[in-house]
């Protein structure tokens, strides 16, 4: 797995792995590109195990709603996010810097991403 793997939610439920990398525009444009819109931070939630923020794109309201990912952020934060349409989860640090997803989390987004939402 890459140094610095995040992960893209779909409204359908489908996961992308995306390396990041370490240079901070070459991580903007990279959400930029895999949300088809200009990023924008919807929630930080801070675990013991790390940090994560949810982006997602400045016009997602537009979009179908993201149940599978509302379903992963409520059970890594215990409350209720608005998601909808593509969001990319990433880890971060206390200095802001993106940062590779835990493995945690990751985890139980996929879970949420594998269960039938239905």
């Amino acid at each position: 797995m890459p140094k610095n793997t995040v992960l893209r939610v779909s409204p359908q439920g489908s996961l992308t792995e995306l390396d990041l990398g370490d240079e901070p525009g070459g991580q903007a444009k990279l959400i930029a590109r895999s949300l088809l819109d200009t990023p924008e931070v919807i929630a930080y939630i801070h675990r013991p195990t790390g940090c994560v923020t949810v982006i997602g794109g400045k016009n997602r309201a537009r979009h179908l709603p993201n149940i599978h990912a509302g379903l992963a952020l409520q059970q890594l934060s215990g409350d209720f996010h608005d998601a909808m349409g593509p969001l990319v989860i990433t880890g971060y640090r206390h200095t802001g810097d993106l940062t590779a997803l835990p493995d945690d989390a990751a985890a139980v987004i996929r879970d949420a991403c594998a269960a039938d939402a239905s």
